[in-house]
Order: C-alpha cells, then structure tokens, then sequence
C-alpha cells in the first residue's frame, strides 16, 4: 500500500527532483535572455529597410523571425530601455522565472550566477579532474 501512496504522491516515479527542474528552468531562461540581447544588438546594428533589417537580424543574431521583429520594433521605439532590462522583461513575459533583485543587472546577474552553478548539461567532472585526464601519464 505504501508503494502505491508513493506512486501517487509522485515519488519514485522517475521524474526528476523539483530542484532539478528548476535548475533547467534556470540554464533554459538565461539562455533565452542571452538570445534576446543578441537579437536586439543585432536589430540596433542593422541598416536599410524593414524588411532588409528583419532578414539581417535574424542572420547575424541566429534568432527567429518573432524575436528579430520584437528586437527591431525595440530599436525603432522612442523610449526603449537597455537591451538587457529589455531582454529580461521579454524573457519573464514568456513564462521564465527571473530572480527578481534591485536592479535588472544584478537579477541578471544572479540568473547567470544559478545558471552557471547548476547547469544541467554540464559535466559533473571538476576542473582538477580534467586536468589529471589531460595530463600526461608517468611510468
């Protein structure tokens, strides 16, 4: 009976850990605000018509078509802020959970810090590991 309540509370179901979940959501959304800034830089650099503009941003930044549009109408806007406070407004109006802090920098800041710590695609292999498997071996 006690294996079933756990099946049903969602234990042992092989699913990951609600922390590690969140770990990926973290890595997922500072990828995405970096993709944004990419984006808007590209739209800020680019020259030429509409059209041209949209063709080329999508280019250089590697974007979508919806995000090198949101990148151009950011540019051509009056009162645009930072691409990056940009960015993360965009990021957090798409669903991702942003650390909130002070300033739009430091929540920047502290996503790339979480990100970086528990990213979910990388090596679990220290520095001081790899090194001793890049190192030469003595006999």
């Amino acid at each position: 009976m006690k294996e079933v309540f756990d099946h049903l509370r969602g234990k042992r179901n092989g699913r990951r850990s609600s922390p590690d979940l969140m770990a990926r959501h973290f890595w997922f959304a500072y990828q995405r605000v970096q993709e944004l800034v990419r984006a808007a830089g590209a739209a800020e650099k680019a020259r030429g018509d509409h059209a041209w503009r949209l063709r080329r941003t999508a280019e250089v930044s590697g974007c979508s078509a919806p995000d090198a549009l949101w990148a151009l109408d950011r540019a051509e806007s009056r009162g645009r802020g930072h691409r990056l406070d940009d960015a993360l407004a965009r990021a957090r109006s798409e669903g991702f959970e942003i650390p909130r802090a002070g300033t739009p920098l430091q929540s920047f800041v502290l996503l790339r810090k979480l990100a970086r710590k528990s990213a979910p695609f990388a090596s679990p292999v220290t520095r001081r590991a790899r090194e001793a498997q890049a190192a030469p071996q003595r006999r």
